[in-house]
């Protein structure tokens, strides 16, 4: 829904839209994190995660690729590029989806239906917000924070910065693209020194 929003750029669309990609990445994250925790054991969850966050950096760089090719040679964004990005991303949402409607059930050693916890949503929430009291817990919000304040730059300020300075000459739409590319390699790249290395 939120891609959509922007086949139709209106301010108040933008901002319900935001709302409602917030909510739902919370859910998608919450759920991914369980079905990872689901289909994992103690040996093999810093691999599934590994490949997990592999494969999400990954669309970075091939959605940014795709704009990088698609914005060459452009000053100016024109609707018809718009709309062949929007629906190309449109799309591959969509064809993500139907594969997350077939994601198998997760089953534990013996074969049969990996369960829950049996105390139900609310228990959990509560447990939740005890553990967010916690004296560790205040020391990680501090990294938590800078975390969220590098992310919404350099994903939401840094590459459209780059498209929107002059002096970067005719090509500046393209190097949004670039950016893209580069921080999406970088995410890789790192992702794969900390898994292989007991200092990082």
């Amino acid at each position: 829904m939120f891609i959509v929003s922007f086949l139709f750029p209106k301010t108040w669309l933008l901002y319900l839209a935001s709302c409602v990609i917030g909510f739902g990445a919370a859910v998608i994250w919450t759920g991914q994190g369980n079905y990872l925790t689901l289909n994992s054991d103690s040996e093999t969850i810093s691999r599934n995660s590994g490949v997990f966050w592999a494969m999400l950096q990954a669309s970075m760089f091939f959605g940014n690729l795709f704009v990088y090719f698609k914005f060459q040679g452009k000053t100016h964004i024109d609707h018809d590029t718009r709309l062949v990005v929007f629906i190309v991303l449109i799309v591959l949402a969509a064809i993500g989806i139907v594969f997350l409607l077939l994601l198998r059930p997760a089953q534990n050693a013996d074969g049969e239906l990996a369960g829950g916890d049996e105390n139900g949503p609310l228990y959990a929430l509560k447990r939740a917000f005890s553990l967010f009291t916690t004296k560790e817990m205040s020391y990680l919000g501090i990294t938590f924070l800078y975390t969220g304040i590098e992310l919404s730059f350099f994903s939401g300020v840094y590459s459209p910065s780059i498209g929107f300075t002059l002096q970067m000459g005719s090509n500046a739409k393209q190097l949004v693209g670039l950016s893209g590319i580069f921080i999406g390699v970088g995410e890789v790249v790192g992702k794969y020194q900390s898994a292989h290395s007991d200092t990082v």
